[in-house]
């Protein structure tokens, strides 16, 4: 992992990511993502027929109908979280290419004021190689 990934992934930015994860379980805010919110309305349903088996009119296997919301529950929340942490790395990303910024112009200054010191010392010598072959 590169330096940079590994300064804008913290714990509080998983944290947070997870927190949200939850929060976009809401359905006015799955709406947005049309796949997830096909996804969370497959979950409601096996669950509902996880809970009454013969709720659509046949009977079905409670072990099957839990095992496939289960799934579906995880799928809905790993995307969130994923989702969220992007988000979360977004936001993190411009505070820590400021540092960056920063470290870069301090090196790239103390690179000028070297080069300009090895200037001006090959300045002098040539100076006093000149001054010699005249004398």
């Amino acid at each position: 992992m590169s330096t940079n990934r590994k300064a804008t992934l913290t714990n509080k930015i998983v944290m947070e990511a997870v927190k949200a994860a939850f929060i976009k379980l809401d359905p006015r805010m799955m709406v947005r993502n049309p796949v997830m919110f096909v996804v969370e309305i497959g979950f409601i349903i096996t669950l509902l027929l996880s809970i009454f088996p013969s709720i659509f009119g046949g009977t079905s296997d409670r072990g099957y109908n839990i095992a496939v919301s289960v799934i579906l529950f995880v799928t809905i929340l790993f995307a969130n979280f994923a989702e969220a942490l992007a988000e979360g790395r977004g936001k993190a990303q411009p505070i820590a290419s400021k540092k960056q910024n920063r470290i870069q112009k301090r090196n790239a200054s103390k690179k000028t004021a070297r080069s300009n010191w090895l200037k001006h010392q090959n300045l002098e010598r040539e100076t006093s190689c000149l001054l010699k072959r005249m004398i």
